[in-house]
C-alpha cells in the first residue's frame, strides 16, 4: 500500500492547476540557492534529523503533486527514505532517467527523490543543507507557504531541544552516524504526536512493520538484508 500523506499536511495545496514557473534545463534556479535559515538552524542537530527532515519537507512537494500525477513511484520513494533513515541499507542508491521525468510535475518529483538519495549517499555531502534546497523547492512548488512555514517553526525547535549536536572527534575516522546517532522516526515532525513519551526504537520498529517490501521498487527488503549477511539491523 502506497504511504499516506502525513496528518499535518495541508490538503487545500492539493491543486490541480500548476501556476509556478519551470524550466527543465535550469532547474537548480527552482531550489537553490539553499534556505539559508533552514541551514542555519539544522546545521547542529545529528545526521538523522537533518535527512528526516529533508524527507519530511518532500513529503509536501509529493503531497501537494499526487492529484495531479498519479504516479506512485515519489510516494514509495519516500516511504523507502523513512527506511534508510532508520539505516541506510534498506534504501539502496538509485539513478533516475531525466527522460521519465519532464516537464513542471515530473521534473520536480523527480527532484525530490535526487536530494534526499544525494543526502544519503553523496560523498561529502551536507545534509542539513540538502533539507534547505528542499524547503526553497517547496515554496517554488506549493501554491502558498504559511502552513509549511508554521510546520517547520513547530518541528525544528522540538527537534533542537531533544537531539543535541553530536559530539564528533573530527580525528576519529571509524566513527559512524548509523551506530552512534539517535533513531529519528517519521513522527517526530508531525507536530500533533507526542513523540518524546515514545521509545524511538518502538515508532520505527512500527513504521517497518507497516511497510509492503515487496510492493516497493525502492526498499531492500528485510529478507534480503538478512541474506546478505548484515547486522545490527533494526528489523520490523
Amino acid at each position: 500500500m502506497t504511504l499516506a500523506c502525513p496528518p499535518y499536511f495541508d490538503a487545500t495545496l492539493r491543486q490541480l492547476a500548476v501556476l509556478y514557473p519551470w524550466d527543465d534545463w535550469d532547474v537548480k534556479r527552482a531550489y537553490r540557492p539553499a534556505d539559508p535559515a533552514v541551514h542555519a538552524t539544522l546545521t547542529p542537530l545529528p545526521r538523522r534529523a537533518q535527512i528526516g527532515m529533508t524527507i519530511a519537507i518532500g513529503e509536501w512537494i509529493v503531497c501537494r503533486l499526487d492529484k495531479v500525477d498519479p504516479d506512485s513511484d515519489p510516494k514509495d520513494y519516500i516511504e523507502a527514505a523513512w527506511c534508510g533513515n532508520i539505516h541506510t541499507v534498506y534504501c539502496p542508491y538509485v539513478e533516475f532517467d531525466d527522460d521519465d521525468w519532464r516537464g513542471p510535475v515530473r521534473r520536480p518529483l523527480q527532484l525530490v527523490m535526487a536530494i534526499i538519495n544525494d543526502a544519503f549517499y553523496f560523498e561529502g555531502v551536507d545534509p542539513a543543507e540538502n533539507a534547505a534546497w528542499m524547503f526553497r523547492l517547496a515554496e517554488h512548488v506549493l501554491p502558498r507557504t504559511d502552513s509549511l512555514v508554521a510546520w517547520r517553526d513547530a518541528v525544528v525547535p522540538r527537534l533542537a531541544r531533544y537531539f543535541p549536536t553530536p559530539v564528533v572527534d573530527e580525528f576519529d575516522f571509524s566513527y559512524d552516524w548509523q551506530e552512534s546517532e539517535p533513531l529519528v522516526p517519521r513522527e517526530w515532525f508531525n507536530p500533533a504526536f507526542d513523540a518524546p513519551s515514545w521509545d524511538a526504537d518502538v515508532l520505527a520498529r512500527r513504521f517497518l512493520a507497516g511497510v509492503d517490501f515487496l510492493d516497493n521498487p525502492f526498499a531492500r527488503t528485510p529478507d534480503e538484508i538478512r541474506a546478505a549477511g548484515l547486522t545490527g539491523i533494526l528489523m520490523p
